[in-house]
């Protein structure tokens, strides 16, 4: 995951999309592969393929503060307050 976090610092979203998708072909669980893929989809205005990502990261590690924080911000973008609110108690309970 180090390429596609490497890419995706450099702003060649592209490659860091490509070397992530490549990762989840060989193992689903890798961790970080689907938040790289949330913030690609995210930089690329595509807030529902965003959280699904997120959630994806959320589901092979729980503590992924970054998709946490992610998708609490876009579901309150796209007014789903009590969906954010939900995810910001999650937040506070990883103290």
């Amino acid at each position: 995951m180090g390429s596609a976090a490497t890419y995706l610092t450099l702003g060649v979203l592209d490659q860091a999309e490509s070397l992530a998708t490549q990762a989840l072909g060989i193992n689903e669980s890798i961790g970080g592969a689907n938040e790289i893929l949330g913030i690609v989809f995210q930089s690329q205005s595509n807030p529902d393929k965003a959280i699904e990502c997120y959630q994806k990261e959320l589901n092979v590690n729980p503590q992924a503060s970054n998709s946490l924080l992610n998708v609490g911000l876009l579901l309150l973008q796209k007014g789903g307050y009590s969906e954010s609110n939900f995810n910001n108690s999650r937040i506070y309970a990883m103290r």
